[in-house]
């Protein structure tokens, strides 16, 4: 007799990723802050606030901070350039930090994307250290809400 298998239980998409929109320090300029994995279960949550962020009037500068990002698939990697055009469309343009973070800068690179990255004050020392990835900025989400600002 086959015994039913109980559903395993998904992760709640609030527990692997937080977006958070700030204000810049600039007048036209936010900072997109992402803390977590970016994956197909995930990316909804960024791309909403992208597009809410890039649907702003007046031309701007969008910062998406992924040094916080643990993971990062192919299809942050779409929601990044659709972001990009969207911005450029309006006459801003988008800015990726990553401090480094191997997980971010390689797909960015394969993807033909890596011109988005803003270097940091010694990010190229970083990328290029043995260790860097483990000395990087990683915050794992905290409870709680998670999309907040956007």
């Amino acid at each position: 007799m086959l015994h039913p298998v109980p559903p395993v239980p998904f992760p709640h998409t609030d527990d692997l990723l937080r977006v958070t929109a700030l204000p810049g320090g600039d007048r036209g300029r936010v900072v997109v802050e992402v803390v977590g994995e970016i994956d197909q279960q995930t990316v909804p949550l960024l791309e909403a606030c992208l597009h809410t962020q890039t649907g702003r009037r007046g031309p701007r500068t969008l910062v998406v901070d992924l040094t916080g990002v643990s993971f990062f698939g192919g299809t942050g990697l779409a929601a990044l350039a659709r972001a990009r055009k969207h911005c450029l469309t309006r006459g801003g343009r988008l800015v990726v930090r990553c401090a480094g973070r191997r997980a971010v800068l390689r797909p960015l690179h394969l993807a033909g994307l890596a011109s988005l990255v803003e270097e940091e004050a010694g990010a190229a020392d970083l990328r290029d250290t043995p260790g860097a990835e483990e000395r990087g900025r990683v915050v794992p989400p905290p409870a709680g809400p998670r999309s907040t600002g956007c």
